[in-house]
């Protein structure tokens, strides 16, 4: 088996190879046949050592990645849970209060 990583190419790729959808900058575990066939024929993947994958980290406050969403978004997750007074609440707050339940 070999590592590979998509770094060029369609933005998302999919080969029977692959165990799911490929975008930039994911790795894959492949046989070396596919390996050759994505690096060396197509392009779209190189060959990486499985130490060389990197990882980013991610702030606790933006694991749940209620940062990114709307408050519309919010709101509804809000409702979801229930959370008292959420109409009334800024973004800052729903996120707050999503947090604390």
């Amino acid at each position: 088996m070999e590592t590979i990583r998509h770094v060029d190419g369609p933005g998302r790729f999919s080969h029977a190879a692959l165990d799911r959808v490929s975008g930039y900058g994911d790795t894959h575990e492949v046989t070396e046949g596919a390996a050759e066939y994505l690096c060396d024929d197509r392009g779209f993947f190189e060959r990486v050592q499985a130490m060389d994958v990197e990882f980013t980290e991610v702030d606790a406050d933006d694991a749940d990645g209620l940062e990114e969403k709307t408050v519309d978004e919010l709101s509804d997750l809000a409702a979801e849970a229930e959370i008292e007074g959420r109409s009334g609440m800024n973004k800052d707050e729903l996120i707050a209060a999503l947090r604390e339940d």
